[in-house]
């Protein structure tokens, strides 16, 4: 199922139980923003691909368990065409993994 982290204060944190490793959750956010993934368990991090769909073999970012624990920052790019959102997909390395999501704005530097 889609996460979507458009609505609500910033920063958001948003908590998706039960991630599967065979399926794509597509993470729904803001775009420009900052987001961190947070789970106890290692994850695949990857785009382009619908919620639902199968986990890519290739093309994406393995994430081990410590470094999701500590949270893996990304900062997200522009919007999906023709949307006013961009999407982010996470998957478990194994079985499920419970994952907390963090989006804030990013930092305007001069």
């Amino acid at each position: 199922m889609a996460v979507s982290a458009l609505t609500g204060t910033l920063p958001r944190f948003i908590t998706q139980a039960a991630i599967s490793s065979t399926t794509t959750t597509q993470i729904q956010a803001s775009p420009w923003h900052r987001i961190t993934i947070f789970s106890a368990s290692a994850l695949y991090i990857y785009n382009d691909v619908a919620d639902g769909d199968p986990v890519p073999a290739s093309n994406r970012l393995a994430i081990t368990a410590a470094q999701a624990a500590s949270g893996y920052p990304l900062q997200l790019s522009g919007a999906v065409a023709g949307q006013t959102y961009t999407t982010l997909c996470v998957a478990a390395q194994a079985t499920t993994a419970d994952i907390v999501i963090v989006l804030e704005p990013s930092e305007v530097r001069s």
